[in-house]
């Protein structure tokens, strides 16, 4: 997107919550000190291994250090609503994402014949097996909108494990589970396999997601 990026390399599940308010007001902290932090100098957005928890700490230190500035809010991509954040913020991703994929395979379709007479002129979710390596901020919403328009998401990769389901995955089971426990393995209705059988499973859409 061009835009700058950082981050921090820690395993978020070996701290409580409040070492992570402090480990992200210090780096807030930091980014402000190089004044790379502000609604005009440089914007936090969701990614991997975030959570709108972790925004409203890092919105929460930008308020704190410059109380007087009206634009505050903007200093901050996909907050809570309650802190100021857009209704249906975190499923325009995954709607978004899925509508450019659909409109990607159409466009190809319509210029190359080969690949029409696989996938149809006309594209869509809607009986098409789906592998997705990612179930984070996007990918969770990704999965849901597939869900919502027929689609089977048969395989769910994260970092060190994967599930599967040929006939495809309960999303809201999954996203429940994943929240409870953190991790996909043993979620309902699944069966756990390596992260290399998952990407090797085959299907009509492989997806990476965040």
């Amino acid at each position: 997107s061009g835009r700058p990026k950082g981050g921090i390399i820690i395993d978020r599940s070996k701290y409580s919550k409040h070492q992570l308010s402090n480990i992200l007001r210090t780096y807030a902290r930091e980014l402000l000190q190089h004044k790379y932090l502000g609604p005009s100098a440089g914007l936090v957005s969701p990614d991997y291994g975030t959570t709108t928890r972790d925004l409203g700490v890092i919105l929460g230190t930008y308020k704190d250090a410059f109380p007087s500035d009206v634009n505050y809010l903007a200093t901050v991509v996909g907050k809570e609503v309650t802190q100021g954040g857009v209704r249906g913020t975190s499923s325009s991703f995954g709607a978004g994402f899925c509508t450019g994929i659909t409109e990607s395979i159409r466009h190809k379709a319509r210029l190359t014949p080969s690949f029409a007479a696989k996938v149809g002129k006309d594209f869509t979710f809607n009986g098409r097996k789906i592998v997705l390596q990612g179930f984070g901020y996007v990918g969770k919403e990704m999965a849901r909108t597939i869900e919502e328009a027929g689609g089977a998401v048969i395989s769910i990769i994260e970092k060190d494990v994967a599930i599967h389901n040929p006939a495809g995955l309960n999303i809201k089971q999954v996203t429940e589970h994943f929240g409870k426990t953190g991790t996909l393995e043993g979620a309902p209705n699944s069966r756990s396999i390596s992260v290399a059988e998952a990407m090797g499973k085959e299907c009509d859409v492989y997806i990476p997601a965040a």
